[in-house]
């Protein structure tokens, strides 16, 4: 009697083998597609994004500095203005504050920015108004801003003797910031404790540095 026929298993293998190989492929090919980055919003998108009452994003206060400095056409200036508002008021963040004289900025130095009117002007100006003490990293973007606003000091039709106030309180609240090392300098020197332990070479130089020829 003949034995039962063997089965051809090495068909059967040969069979499984590309499926399974095409499968591992294709779970190669998902795990190396990189992960898509989200979608750049547009000017008008940033506008609307910014327009209180929402509350103003750092990230896309950034993107419309950025933004502004290419776009075409530029918006409308009244849709600036509100956001501007908010972002450069005194009580607002440093960093926010940056951002939105950042904004003005490039608006301003916008080849295609339109002529401004005086009130045009007027409403951009009062943003430099109020009290502005001195921040290290809140000084170069409001003087550029106001520099590009200005058209370094030749465009100030009905806002001159203010731009003169605003400047001259600038200036000050520099000297206040920088005089603060010597006020604690001052302190030193009038502890007499204090006094008693500099020795007299270090004390006479002090004492020339601050004497007025």
């Amino acid at each position: 009697m003949e034995g039962r026929p063997r089965s051809n298993t090495s068909s059967f293998l040969a069979w499984r083998r590309p499926r399974t190989e095409t499968t591992s492929a294709t779970s190669t090919t998902t795990s190396n597609t990189p992960l898509s980055s989200p979608p750049t919003l547009s000017t008008d998108a940033l506008l609307a994004a910014l327009a209180p009452p929402s509350v103003p994003s750092l990230t896309h206060a950034r993107a419309l500095a950025a933004s502004l400095t290419s776009c075409s056409p530029l918006p409308a200036r009244s849709s600036l203005i509100p956001i501007l508002a908010t972002l450069c008021a005194s009580d607002a963040p440093v960093a926010l504050q940056a951002a939105g004289y950042d904004i003005l900025a490039a608006y301003s130095e916008h080849p295609e920015a339109p002529l401004q009117s005086n009130a045009d002007r007027l409403s951009f100006f009062a943003l430099f108004l109020g009290p502005a003490p001195w921040a290290p990293d809140l000084w170069e973007p409001r003087l550029k801003a106001l520099r590009a606003l200005t058209k370094f000091g030749t465009d100030v039709v009905g806002i001159e003797t203010d731009l003169l106030h605003v400047l001259q309180g600038w200036i000050a609240g520099v000297f206040d910031g920088l005089l603060l090392p010597d006020r604690l300098e001052s302190e030193v020197l009038f502890n007499g404790e204090t006094i008693a332990r500099i020795d007299e070479t270090s004390l006479a130089a002090v004492l020339d540095f601050y004497t007025l020829d």
